[in-house]
């Protein structure tokens, strides 16, 4: 029986301050959008081999939003993955990201 793939599409990050009191600028995400294209979609943030399950196909920049889309596609991997897609228990992505430099606004930050 051949591995079924599904196509997945989302937003990957949006301008603001992220959950882990990262700020992310417009600026710097319409530079960073294209770098995710042909990126390995992963599961568990950790960038094994196993956990390698997808691949993102097409980023965008979206400048009304400010927001970094993302299209790809994701193939099953035996732990009923695409029916935690499709059914909705996995909603959303991490985007992994790794910045060369952090600027701190105050100096308590």
């Amino acid at each position: 029986m051949p591995t079924q793939k599904i196509n997945v599409h989302g937003t990957a990050v949006r301008a603001g301050l992220s959950l882990n009191k990262i700020l992310y600028l417009p600026e710097e995400l319409k530079k960073f959008a294209p770098t995710l294209k042909n990126k390995p979609i992963l599961k568990d943030h950790i960038s094994s081999t196993d956990n390698t399950i997808g691949l993102i196909t097409d980023t965008a920049f979206n400048n009304v939003s400010t927001e970094v889309k993302y299209q790809g596609w994701v193939k099953e991997d035996g732990s009923n993955l695409l029916e935690k897609i499709e059914d909705g228990r996995i909603k959303e992505v991490s985007i992994g990201a790794v910045c060369g430099r952090i600027v701190k606004e105050k100096l308590d930050d």
